[in-house]
């Protein structure tokens, strides 16, 4: 029994809540109110937000739908009022509005930890902290960065997978036999619109949408794949995440190659790869964290040599590239932003050489590499890429 007790001592993290909740923290704030609106879905958000502010739409007006989504909407509309309300007076409307991506952001977050909590239990300790490093590790989240109600959505979603979780599989059929039961008009209404009837009545699935896909859910999908090999034998006991993931690939692939609907698939994607995140085998997860260090590593040295062509003119070509992109800007010196940019990169470099080797570090590495190159990117870049997004119809 001792031998058991010290097997688990042993298997503790070493890494504290606290540096979850300050990466988590980082990476929901960095580049959310120090930019201007950009073209198209973030200024149209913004725009509509304003509108309610300034009491310009009725708050009745988004519910004439009968998508969920509508919903997902005015309860974002409202939390940007919240939030530009509450920030007013040091903060640009803009600015406080797009914190409702934050918020919503912090709620996924949360409630994606409670799922894993409760679909593992003490199966193993570290489910709880690494679904969130690999939700803020998986590229389709950088999404969280703009005015999106899509992000409301998500939060729900999210919670709504804690409950379940909590009261695992029998909450499924329960769920329908309740709609089936006591409201059959609304499961009808379902399945015609947003159900399985609804989708099959699009096109098919086209290369636009494996495109998608394959950078949008990276690196949560190949994770998730190997989590199911893993539990091949036992696949109940990925029963949730493993339909939800199926029921949200297959919303996604029979609708159009948009990354908003892609976005549901995010919640139980990073909870079947949770597992199979920490049960890599050693060469898998070698390779895993050397990508991660190569790839951030590489990410920033192009930040940095992107900043020097701006504020230096060096290299040349890339400097004429940037005038090119974003005609009429000029660059003017900060020492702030390049302190903070010195810092970004000192923390990089500590990752690079003092994390300690264990089953979680692939997945940390890769989230803190996502977060401080999106920091590090903010930081040095924003002031170029609010002139050339403000030109453009393009989402970075």
């Amino acid at each position: 029994m001792e031998k058991v007790r010290r097997l688990l001592r042993q298997s503790e993290p070493s890494h504290p809540w606290g540096w979850v909740f300050l990466l988590c923290g980082l990476y929901l704030l960095a580049g959310v109110v120090d930019h201007d609106p950009w073209k198209t879905e973030d200024a149209r958000h913004i725009g509509v937000a304003y509108a309610f502010f300034t009491g310009q739409r009725e708050w009745g007006a988004t519910l004439a739908g009968t998508s969920p989504w509508h919903f997902a909407e005015l309860l974002y509309y409202g939390m940007a009022v919240a939030t530009a309300w509450l920030t007013r007076g040091w903060l640009l409307f803009h600015e406080g509005a797009r914190l409702a991506s934050s918020v919503f952001g912090a709620i996924a977050l949360i409630g994606l930890t409670g799922a894993a909590q409760a679909l593992y239990g003490q199966k193993d300790r570290w489910m709880g902290w690494i679904t969130p490093l690999l939700l803020i590790g998986t590229l389709g989240f950088l999404t969280l960065h703009e005015a999106q109600p899509a992000m409301a959505g998500l939060a729900v979603l999210s919670l709504v997978y804690w409950g379940v979780a909590r009261i695992q599989n029998r909450a499924v059929m329960t769920a329908f036999i309740v709609l089936a039961h006591y409201a059959p008009i609304f499961l009808d209404a379902w399945w015609h619109s947003e159900g399985l009837a609804g989708a099959l009545a699009w096109n098919i699935p086209t290369q636009a949408h494996l495109k998608l896909l394959i950078w949008f859910t990276w690196p949560a999908l190949p994770l998730a794949l190997w989590s199911i090999w893993l539990n091949r034998r036992r696949l109940s006991s990925l029963l949730l995440p493993l339909v939800g993931t199926l029921c949200a690939l297959l919303w996604f692939l029979t609708h159009e190659a948009r990354y908003t609907l892609a976005l549901p698939l995010l919640v139980p994607l990073v909870l079947l790869a949770a597992e199979g995140s920490i049960r890599l085998k050693r060469g898998a997860a070698s390779a895993f964290d050397w990508f991660g260090c190569v790839t951030f590593t590489g990410a920033m040295g192009l930040i940095w040599l992107g900043a020097s062509a701006l504020h230096l003119g060096w290299p040349t070509q890339i400097a004429r590239n940037f005038a090119k992109l974003a005609p009429g800007f000029h660059a003017e010196a900060s020492l702030m932003a390049l302190m903070m940019g010195g810092v970004v990169t000192f923390i990089w470099g500590w990752h690079l050489t003092k994390l300690p080797r264990s089953p979680w570090r692939p997945v940390f590495r890769w989230a803190s590499g996502v977060t401080l190159s999106w920091v590090l990117l903010t930081t040095l870049w924003m002031p170029w890429i609010n002139a050339y997004k403000v030109g453009k119809h393009i989402i970075l």
